[in-house]
């Protein structure tokens, strides 16, 4: 499953979450709902080193760099 399928699927989970539904159900949409957030936490991660920030050093080229994160 793709991140935009999981974020679609996840949309769709919280607006069943938000209806009349037996407990039961809800439950197991909690639960797919955290192995769906975990797979796009996984991906979010894995490319957070893919992304890259352009930056024009002292000549005037154009280099790439690791982009920075408030964590880092």
């Amino acid at each position: 499953m793709s991140y935009d399928e999981a974020m679609s699927r996840l949309e769709r989970i919280t607006a069943l979450l938000n209806t009349n539904i037996s407990f039961e159900e809800g439950a197991k949409l909690f639960a797919e709902g955290v192995e769906l957030v975990k797979l796009c936490a996984d991906e979010l991660t894995k490319r957070k080193g893919e992304v890259y920030e352009i930056q024009r050093n002292a000549e005037a080229q154009l280099r790439s760099i690791p982009f920075a994160t408030e964590d880092e």
